[in-house]
């Protein structure tokens, strides 16, 4: 899917036909330069020569001619639009007397067939890198074995396929032409063509099995490449070594002709050299990088080729990739090397002693893969450089650099000359650089296929911490609150659209040049912190949240225009481990993921005293059992969460991931103290102060500082609250030590907000993180960013010891051995949300409001839901009046415990009909938690009526009467299911119905139950599931629905980005499909206003009004269904209005 603005067009091709039609080409390529090796053969051409002959830039007329076939099919079959780049540029056609014009000729794109994943890529995104002829020198000289035509296809910098077609595969001319070709990330799909009935390989590329490292190379004498062969042989001690020409030869040969191989390219390479090849490689695991370990980059705007180098290995050989890896560890540790490759962009520096260390120059590149000038360097830093000092030369120690699961760093050690006056500070000498490059990050390759939704999770994380670290309120931060953390200098962000989707989301790119906490100024990490470290960071934590609590001086400044600002750039609902961010199915997985790891731990567990008799085995079961409550306790302001409202009062702004990695310490010459710098702002938002703290707690401090019996948990907490408290007063939050106390936040609210969060804290760990469970004895640099939980035995039983402890002392006592969901569902039944809502009710469940209170409430008010009424008007599928009362909008109707809707034109198509009626029975819960969801409404009846008058129309303009038959249906915020019911009584093929509230799919099931005949008795499936809107959660549908049904979903403005993501992210791709939602208008809602209002929002999303269904005017048909007194009723009440949406157009090109 593509984000249009509003009035273009985005041409995209299918990447399966694109890489067909490159195959044909090549395969007229080689044709080619197969008729050129005949008319040489029997002496009727010579190759032209350029450069006064020199071998090694031969340029024959069978390079010219064999581009100019290629280029002109690609351009005859998709037009001037598509980029290409080609080794022959149209100068060296122009010029050359011999040049003959080719006429393009159109190319096959059905050579792949049936392929599973085949994905449309918009046309602007893609480049297409021809050498019709590598191995020119080869061609000349007669090894043709060694000669290929090359076309590959780049995505933004990214080889995602290729071709290889070679004129002689056995190296003479009698065998016809060969065509390699893969999807790079897709391993089936690699092959030849024309397809050969044994095995994929040409008689070239087959070598025998052989156990050593065999080195591929050419010929070359530069002093770089021939050291890195000496250092490659050493790396390899049982090796052979093969001098091979063309770039293609030897990476075709690493990718599928010889096992446990690595190739070792000079640094005259082009782009069009290893496009193809690097695509062929990687379908078949194979690793490609730079001399010095940086992935290619294929840009159409890189100034130059590979002249870094290419070293590739074979994939499925751990042999291979480990040579791999450290030749490029001990090229960046030559310094010779380094300062010969790289000189003219770091500088050169005899006063730098960093400079003859290993040099982490891998990292050290902007997104285009290049190194940094020093005038840049110099330019971004001229607010911190008064003196104007010059730049001599930067290092970037391989000692200070780290490559992450999520990004990489390094340390920019800076070299400056000149005069300056003494009293001026001096420029940086150390700044801190951070790169994404998602795609060349396996972990983030890996979430494609395990978790996609994170992807589009991790993009906006880059995004939110450059932002809040430019803004005006962490500058606030600085200078008002006096905290370490550090500023940005230079940012560039690349992010793709999340309306791409995951795999879109693979081409985001980032880096950040950030202020640096400088060993030579003090500042260290510690591996899990002290107690005086532990204390000096709690008493940080608490200064932001306090800075930034509800109702501090902060959200009055500027008008409050700050705070808004604030909300729009970091996460609503802030925290790494909050579930929305880390997949709700995550909360299924906690009992598993003990079991998984529990026996890892058992013998250890049966030393702690506190945990003899206790019943362990089961402990993943019982927490899972709570792990959604405790994850909307923890974590409370995301837009589905009901219970959000009770917990604004104790808002502020969290770190959101503070591990121990995120914070340095120095020591204060002056007061003696411990100070604290804070780094890594991605998980950064608005949520609980004690979720901070206790995600602090449970991930970073040293096993000594925490106790089995949580009594030196309570003494952290103590000295949190009370700095907590001091900077309340400081920062206006309160007027005295007893207000925070008494009213603003007690620290017997902090304790408990804190268990909570601890156990959620559990949940994530049993759930996901052990899986990365590594025990360390003592520290090391490698598992310095890992927290104390996947690396610390002791901290691991104190965590678990805490876990049971808190299960048992929050519910046990209360509801003895029930579990919880049965206590959950038993007094939800019977909860009115006017008197007890849902939170109060999960606060009973852990210990914060008397249980009696809420059972006491919902005895005294049961009488009222058992109020029923036989009137006719609630049975006959009438619009009755809603009226506005305290905090909703009711009906007499709604007070029902069922409702009849009929569907007329049903009824009547059905008479004959034994098992259908063609009426809707639907069971109502008037009051409980989420009531509004679980009556039925006005706009319900009405869309359940339009879907049923649709068949009549198209029947009456004798259209297909099979149009139901057809639709995969979803309903967003189904409620009782009436237009999901509906849609599958009208022969739907598929239906589902979801909501955010479990409790109104619970309903929505009884009705489908109640209503729907089982698909053995002729109809399709119809299922109720669960769906929070936004797109992350809408992933798990996504393109699933051919018509999207909804109604009355836009009253909450706050709602319509998320409701239109999710609109977008589930309707399907085909042209027909459309969105039918129906609006009315309420007392204190216009209608119109409402609906205009979405809808500029569903096209900023790709969503844009269609005027006709399938050519009805639904609005009109709308109309024509109502009664006199209905139109009075809803004339009165604001209106109806119905609005069909569909995808902005996106043209497929070919």
């Amino acid at each position: 899917m593509i984000l249009l603005s509003a009035n273009s067009i985005v041409k995209t091709v299918s990447l399966a036909q694109l890489l067909s039609s490159c195959m044909d080409a090549s395969k007229q390529g080689c044709d080619i330069i197969r008729i050129f090796q005949q008319q040489k053969r029997e002496g009727d051409m010579q190759g032209t020569l350029k450069e006064g002959g020199n071998i090694r830039s031969v340029v024959t007329q069978a390079d010219i001619d064999a581009q100019a076939k290629i280029v002109g099919g690609l351009r005859a079959t998709w037009g001037n639009d598509l980029r290409i780049i080609g080794e022959e540029e149209d100068q060296d056609q122009d010029d050359n007397e011999n040049n003959k014009t080719v006429e393009g000729t159109l190319l096959d794109k059905t050579l792949i067939a049936d392929i599973q994943n085949d994905e449309d890529i918009p046309l602007d995104e893609l480049t297409i890198f021809v050498d019709p002829l590598d191995g020119t020198r080869e061609f000349v000289e007669g090894r043709l074995q060694n000669v290929a035509c090359l076309i590959g296809i780049a995505r933004n910098q990214q080889p995602v396929a290729g071709v290889i077609g070679l004129p002689f595969p056995d190296g003479t001319a009698e065998s016809n032409a060969e065509i390699h070709y893969a999807i790079a990330d897709q391993t089936n799909l690699f092959g030849v063509w024309p397809k050969k009935p044994t095995d994929v390989l040409s008689s070239a590329t087959k070598h025998h099995t052989h156990n050593s490292v065999t080195i591929l190379t050419g010929d070359s004498n530069d002093p770089v490449l021939i050291n890195a062969t000496a250092v490659t042989k050493e790396l390899a001690s049982n090796h052979r070594h093969i001098i091979i020409g063309g770039t293609a030869a030897k990476l075709r040969l690493v990718a599928s002709g010889i096992p446990n191989s690595v190739a070792i390219l000079h640094f005259k390479t082009e782009l069009w050299d290893t496009c193809a090849a690097q695509a062929v490689l990687r379908s078949q695991g194979g690793r490609i990088t730079d001399l010095f370990g940086s992935p290619l980059v294929h840009s159409p705007t890189r100034p130059f080729g590979n002249i870094f180098g290419v070293v590739a290995s074979s994939g499925n050989s751990a042999q291979a990739a480990k040579v791999h890896q450290e030749l490029c560890q001990r090229m960046r540790a030559d310094n010779q090397s380094v300062q010969s490759i790289f000189g003219k962009w770091m500088g050169t520096s005899t006063n730098s002693p960093t400079m003859m260390e290993p040099q982490a120059i891998d990292i050290a590149r902007d997104l285009d893969g290049i190194p940094f000038r020093l005038d840049y360097i110099q330019q971004v830093l001229q607010d911190e450089n008064p003196n104007n000092l010059v730049l001599n030369s930067y290092s970037v120690p391989e000692r200070d650099a780290w490559r992450g699961m999520m990004s990489n760093g390094v340390r920019f050690s800076l070299d400056w000359q000149g005069k300056m006056n003494p009293e001026d500070p001096l420029p940086p000498s150390d700044v801190f650089f951070k790169r994404v490059v998602m795609a060349d990050l396996a972990h983030a390759r890996d979430k494609l296929q395990s978790a996609p939704h994170k992807l589009i999770r991790d993009v906006k994380s880059y995004q939110v911490e450059t932002s809040f670290l430019t803004s005006k309120a962490c500058r606030l931060l600085r200078n008002e609150a006096k905290m370490n953390i550090n500023k940005v200098f230079a940012s560039d962000l690349r992010p793709m659209p999340a309306d791409l989707g995951p795999k879109g989301q693979l081409q985001s790119r980032f880096y950040i040049f950030l202020e640096y906490f400088q060993e030579s100024e003090g500042w260290k990490h510690q591996w899990l912190l002290d107690e005086e470290a532990t204390k000096a960071t709690l008493m940080e934590l608490a200064k932001i949240h306090a800075y930034f609590w509800n109702g501090s001086q902060f959200w009055k400044k500027e008008n409050g225009n700050l705070g808004k600002e604030l909300e729009s750039i970091v996460w609503q609902n802030g925290g790494y481990m909050q579930p929305k961010l880390q997949g709700k199915e995550q909360l299924e997985k906690v009992h598993s993921g003990w079991e998984a790891r529990y026996l890892t731990f058992r013998d250890d567990l049966a030393e702690v005293k506190e945990l003899k008799g206790a019943d362990l085995a089961s402990l993943g079961k019982r927490l899972e059992a709570v792990a959604s409550y405790v994850g909307e306790q923890a974590h409370p302001f995301s837009e589905e969460n009901d219970t959000s409202d009770k917990f604004l009062k104790y808002r502020t702004f969290i770190h959101g991931d503070p591990k121990q990695a995120n914070f340095f310490f120095r020591r204060n010459s002056n007061s003696g103290l411990l100070e604290v710098g804070i780094i890594d702002f991605q998980w950064s938002g608005f949520g609980l102060a004690a979720t901070d703290v206790a995600h602090h707690i449970a991930s970073a401090v040293m096993p000594d500082c925490l106790s089995y019996d949580g009594k030196k948990e309570a003494k952290l907490l103590d000295h949190y609250h009370s700095w907590l408290t001091t900077y309340m007063i400081e920062f206006g939050v309160a007027a005295s030590k007893a207000e925070v106390e008494q009213s603003i936040f007690p620290k017997a609210i902090l304790q408990r907000q804190y268990e909570v969060a601890l156990l959620d804290v559990c949940r994530m760990v049993f759930a996901y993180a052990w899986s990365r469970w590594k025990p360390e004895t003592e520290p090391t640099p490698e598992s310095l960013n890992r927290n104390a939980y996947n690396k610390s035995l002791p901290n691991v039983l104190w965590l678990i010891s805490r876990c049971h402890a808190l299960l048992e002392s929050n519910i046990q006592p209360v509801y003895g051995a029930r579990p919880l969901k049965r206590v959950c569902k038993t007094f939800e039944k019977t909860l009115l949300h006017q008197t007890v809502d849902r939170n109060d009710f999960l606060l009973g469940i852990l210990g914060i409001v008397s249980p009696p209170k809420i059972v006491a409430a919902a005895e005294r008010l049961q009488p009222f839901l058992d109020i029923e009424s036989s009137d006719d008007i609630c049975q006959n599928g009438r619009l009755v009046e809603e009226r506005a009362v305290p905090g909703a909008y009711s009906s007499v109707c709604m007070t029902l415990q069922e409702r009849v809707v009929p569907l007329p034109k049903l009824q009547m198509r059905l008479q004959d009909d034994r098992i259908r009626s063609g009426s809707i029975i639907i069971q109502q819960q008037p009051a409980g938690s989420g009531a509004t969801g679980m009556t039925v409404w006005n706009s319900g009846l009405l869309l359940a009526r339009l879907l049923d008058d649709i068949v009549d129309t198209f029947l009456a303009n004798s259209e297909s009467s099979d149009f139901w038959s057809c639709q995969d249906v979803m309903e967003l915020g189904c409620g009782t299911g009436v237009a999901s019911i509906a849609s599958h009584l009208l022969g739907a093929r598929s239906v589902v119905a979801t909501d955010g509230n479990e409790k109104v799919l619970e309903l929505a099931r009884k009705n489908i139950a109640k209503n729907c005949v089982l698909p053995a008795q002729g109809l399709k499936a119809i299922e109720a599931k669960p769906l929070q809107w936004g797109l992350l959660n809408a992933m798990d549908y996504s393109e699933k629905a051919s018509l999207v049904l909804g109604a009355d979903l836009t009253y909450n403005a706050g709602s319509w980005r998320v409701l239109a993501e999710t609109m977008v992210t589930v309707l399907s791709l085909d042209a027909d499909a459309r969105i039918i939602y129906l609006s009315l208008g309420h007392e204190g809602f216009n209608v119109n206003a409402e609906l205009d209002g979405f809808l500029s929002v569903a096209k900023e999303v790709g969503l844009i009004p269609d005027s006709q269904f399938r050519g009805i005017n639904l609005n009109l048909l709308l109309q024509n269904s109502l009664s006199s007194s209905e139109k009075r009723l809803l004339d009165q009440s604001g209106g109806a209005r119905v609005v069909v949406l569909k995808r902005r157009m996106i043209l497929s090109k070919g």
